[in-house]
């Protein structure tokens, strides 16, 4: 499955594409799950990365025959939008910085 969001090739989402059990994938090989100071304190690399791997776990939920529970799929909804804030405040951020730049350049 191709993701706009992703940049390049992941093992963990080759893997999770490929195993049986998503949900036990996801507790296994992420154990942080949901907790928002890990996403936090993420760079916007791993934050595009997280997207990235949560667009592709909930449509392999939605699309798989072992589906998960209404709990679970909340979570990785809230998850992925609050990744998706994250990343966009960085952005701002960037974009606050290269305006302030360009400003002092100017008066300078």
């Amino acid at each position: 499955m191709d993701d706009p969001t992703c940049s390049g090739t992941c093992l963990m989402k080759t893997d999770l594409q490929n195993t049986t059990d998503k949900l036990a994938f996801l507790k296994d090989n992420w154990p942080s799950f949901g907790q928002i100071e890990s996403i936090d304190e993420s760079s916007k690399q791993d934050l595009n990365c997280t997207l990235c791997f949560l667009n592709v776990l909930i449509d392999e939920f939605v699309d798989d025959a072992s589906p998960c529970s209404d709990r679970v799929m909340a979570r990785l909804v809230l998850t992925r939008e609050y990744v998706q804030n994250a990343i966009e405040i960085i952005k701002l951020k960037e974009l606050q910085t290269e305006q302030t730049k360009s400003n002092e350049e100017e008066i300078g």
